[in-house]
């Protein structure tokens, strides 16, 4: 039998529904976070957890950044998949501050993934974009990009 490796630093899941990229990405980090205001959702997260996987419920913006400051910025990769809307302007501060070694951003709009890059990018570089037609034949189109701190 094969055992997963798990690798370095903190996963910190934004918007974190109830775990799918999360738990996907779980065994390649020793610390999985998830933060999500839909406590249905974070109750089944937690139900399906690993020992190295915590959930909370509440509002990003108001525990992104005290997840942020009590984790090493150079070891934390940070996921967000807002829902269309993008990130609130809080929400792109507490990114900023806590400054978190990479950033994975999954966005379903490109209209706010463009003008939430545009902050970001003040502090990060951009690696990578990759638009995935999740929705064939429709005007929907999911994004996934990848920056790392400058």
């Amino acid at each position: 039998m094969r055992t997963a490796v798990r690798g370095k630093g903190v996963l910190v899941d934004a918007y974190s529904g109830a775990g799918l990229f999360a738990r996907a990405l779980a065994d390649r980090f020793e610390k999985v976070v998830g933060i999500e205001e839909n406590f249905a959702a974070v109750e089944s997260a937690r139900r399906s957890a690993q020992p190295h996987e915590s959930y909370i419920a509440g509002e990003v913006g108001a525990h992104l950044g005290e997840v942020l400051s009590v984790h090493d910025a150079a070891q934390t990769t940070l996921l967000l998949d807002p829902p269309t809307e993008g990130l609130a302007a809080r929400v792109c501060d507490l990114v900023l501050g806590g400054a978190p070694a990479e950033v994975i951003y999954v966005s379903c709009n490109p209209a706010t993934l463009a003008r939430d890059l545009a902050l970001l990018r003040s502090s990060y570089e951009l690696l990578s974009v990759t638009p995935l037609d999740m929705f064939p034949q429709t005007a929907e189109i999911e994004v996934v990009v990848h920056l790392v701190r400058k």
